[in-house]
């Protein structure tokens, strides 16, 4: 990733994004399948995912495979276009934002060095990362590799005034397989806000239920959510680990049930015997009391 130190009056030049004054939103290709890593430590080995008939394939850059952590860059940029979409503006591939209004719109309070190294480091993997997949995005199939982002620039003042350098602006270039999606396919979902408290399966799982449950409850084996989540842990640990959200009730917006269909024998059931329902919680109704309502009336 380019960084580029200017001072103040420089960078004024530079036409910001931001701030995001709407939701978190994201596409439903790029929701619906693991194009992202779910481990925190470095990951290197290539990665080959098959869900139905989409073949995903990854490989790593020199800081490894783009987390789902990573991803929250991807979340909020793609919110910024289609902020400016929804407004009638003209859009474009690239974006400029501070780090700032990132930190502030996913949920990070006083974001100290820490937050700004890793930031930093998720836009080097984001870069890095190369992806070949079979998925069409509006009305076209991406044949080569690509990375999530084409160029990023972290712009800096001088520290001329202050004698400490300060980010100021991120300026990126969105791949076009993400951003023909968000203009032409325009499946635009909005993210809960505690969405960014979740662990990372707990993030595909929201994930999946958020783009399946429009219709009602969605039912689907363990074994096909297992591929579409695309972890690497053994089977056996993810049905824990979904049985954990389900008693935890851990998810916002959506609930996890987990049921085996074994027909009444004792053997255990196999992985596309055992069913998992994602489903939208019940909204809570408020009910308001005569005496309230006539105040309010008055």
């Amino acid at each position: 990733m380019a960084q580029v130190r200017n001072n103040v009056e420089q960078q004024g030049v530079l036409p910001l994004d931001c701030p995001l004054r709407g939701e978190i939103r994201g596409e439903r290709s790029i929701m619906d399948f693991p194009f992202f890593a779910l481990e925190k430590k470095t990951l290197l080995d290539e990665i080959e995912h098959s869900v139905g008939s989409t073949s995903i394939k990854i490989r790593a850059g020199g800081g490894g495979i783009a987390t789902m952590y990573d991803k929250e860059i991807l979340l909020y940029g793609a919110s910024l276009i289609c902020e400016r979409m929804r407004r009638g503006e003209e859009v474009t591939q690239e974006i400029v934002f501070t780090a700032h209004d990132f930190f502030r719109a996913t949920g990070t309070r006083n974001p100290g060095k820490r937050n700004y190294d890793r930031f930093n480091e998720a836009l080097s993997r984001l870069q890095g990362t190369q992806i070949q997949t079979n998925l069409k995005t509006g009305g076209q199939i991406h044949r080569g590799w690509f990375s999530w982002v084409e160029n990023a620039q972290a712009v800096y003042d001088d520290g001329s005034t202050t004698g400490i350098e300060r980010l100021r602006a991120v300026k990126l270039r969105l791949c076009d397989f993400l951003f023909r999606a968000i203009q032409r396919d325009q499946q635009i979902y909005s993210y809960h806000h505690d969405y960014f408290r979740l662990g990372l399966i707990e993030r595909r799982i929201y994930e999946i239920a958020r783009s399946h449950c429009d219709e009602g409850p969605y039912a689907v084996p363990l074994d096909e959510l297992y591929a579409a989540v695309g972890t690497r842990t053994a089977i056996r640990k993810f049905k824990a680990q979904l049985m954990e959200m389900e008693e935890q009730n851990a998810l916002p917006q959506y609930t996890v049930t987990v049921r085996e269909n074994t027909e009444g024998t004792s053997k255990r059931a196999k992985a596309s015997e055992t069913i998992v329902t994602l489903a939208e919680r019940p909204r809570e109704l408020v009910t308001i009391l005569p005496s309230v309502y006539e105040a309010i009336a008055a």
